[in-house]
């Protein structure tokens, strides 16, 4: 379920009416069992976003994934539910490549083939970190960290990285974490190392 529950509850009424009169309807469904719920997130990734409306985000996730092909792995899914305040989560069951998932909070801020003018996005990624990010400092590992799109973004093909008090620039031309003196904290989104 994305968005508000209006939405989610309309389209299950659409596709109840739609079986019922013999209509082929198609719907993804993630069930998670109630072992999953109890046990803690193991690969520890999530995304929280905001701006975009249910079918946008369905189709964003799904032009990314398909962008990526194997590199995301032959496993790999997610799941999309309600957040905070109007936002959604994005969390990825079988995991997500470090890589992968920056580059994922990224192109959820600039997706191809969409008008961002007069729109308000905002993405952020929480993650623990873990040797497979090729971390500039080994002390890293282990530590939680926000992945976000600075303020006043001008190169679009870059995060920053929030670890405790330290943040990092990670331009996907180098992929390589350097420590910057301005966070460049993004406007209305709490940086914290949720």
């Amino acid at each position: 379920m994305v968005g508000g529950s209006g939405t989610y509850i309309d389209r299950v009424i659409k596709i109840l009416q739609d079986a019922k009169e013999g209509k082929d309807s198609a719907a993804k469904i993630n069930h998670v069992s109630h072992e999953s719920v109890q046990t803690p997130n193991q690969h520890e990734k999530e995304i929280i976003v905001r701006g975009w409306a249910d079918e946008e985000l369905s189709q964003i996730l799904t032009d990314f994934a398909n962008g990526c092909g194997d590199d995301l792995g032959k496993e790999f899914d997610y799941e999309v539910c309600p957040h905070n305040q109007g936002a959604t989560r994005i969390t990825f069951p079988h995991d997500i490549p470090p890589k992968e998932f920056s580059f994922l909070v990224n192109y959820l801020n600039y997706p191809k083939d969409y008008d961002l003018a007069g729109r308000s996005i905002s993405v952020t990624g929480y993650v623990t970190l873990t040797a497979d990010f090729h971390l500039p400092d080994k002390s890293l590992v282990g530590k939680r960290a926000v992945f976000y799109i600075p303020s006043d973004d001008k190169d679009y093909d870059l995060v920053y990285i929030r670890v405790g008090d330290g943040t990092y620039k990670n331009s996907f031309a180098s992929l390589h974490w350097k420590k910057v003196e301005d966070p460049r904290n993004p406007m209305g989104i709490d940086i914290h190392n949720g």
